[in-house]
């Protein structure tokens, strides 16, 4: 699984989604940003699915999304 924030490539403790989710917040906040979009396998993950995290393996590349 690769991850990405902004396309800039993440590095992931674990190949889950919530790990993902984790890293891409926290690399958002150390820029002054959120994170507002995620994607998997280029379709839209819904919001209900990242308030609670799957600790399973993605299909296909994580993307996420942040804003000032």
């Amino acid at each position: 699984m690769r991850a990405y924030l902004d396309d800039q490539p993440l590095d992931v403790a674990r190949p889950t989604l919530a790990a993902a989710l984790a890293a891409a917040v926290e690399q958002a906040g150390i820029k002054g940003r959120i994170v507002v979009e995620a994607s998997a396998a280029g379709a839209r993950i819904p919001d209900d699915t990242l308030e609670s995290p799957p600790e399973e393996e993605p299909a296909g590349d994580l993307r996420f999304v942040s804003v000032e």
